[in-house]
């Protein structure tokens, strides 16, 4: 069990999700299954999750699993540093945080373009490297 900080942008849809669909205590699984004992199967996830893909038009391009990648590569791009990426993402070495940090071409154009806007260095500190 660990504390999962969410964007206010959310917050609203799941605090009502969680009064409606889950009990009363801080251990209570986010998707209830049937018998409160066990943890929801794939099949049951996909049951919801295969419709939802459809709708969106995304069914067998997008994987469940793909979802936690984009949210952590999303907030490195946002400026997260590695250690608040593991946080996030509940990881505990970095080799497992960096599985899921995927680089965006629009975030390395940014970074390319930051480049020019660098002082240039001056002559008298520039050596050529002969070899």
């Amino acid at each position: 069990v660990r504390v999962q900080v969410l964007p206010e942008s959310v917050t609203t849809e799941v605090e009502h999700h969680l009064s409606a669909f889950t009990g009363d205590f801080p251990e209570s699984l986010l998707w209830q299954p049937k018998r409160r004992s066990e943890f929801i199967h794939d099949s049951a996830f996909r049951d919801a999750w295969d419709p939802a893909r459809e709708a969106a038009g995304v069914k067998g391009v997008v994987r469940e699993h793909d979802l936690r990648h984009y949210a952590l590569t999303e907030f490195a791009k946002a400026g997260a540093t590695l250690k608040e990426t593991m946080a996030f993402g509940g990881h505990s070495t970095a080799v497992a945080a960096m599985r899921y940090q995927h680089a965006a071409a629009d975030r390395l154009a940014e970074l390319a373009n930051l480049v020019p806007a660098l002082p240039k260095p001056k002559a008298s500190n520039v050596r050529s490297i002969t070899g």
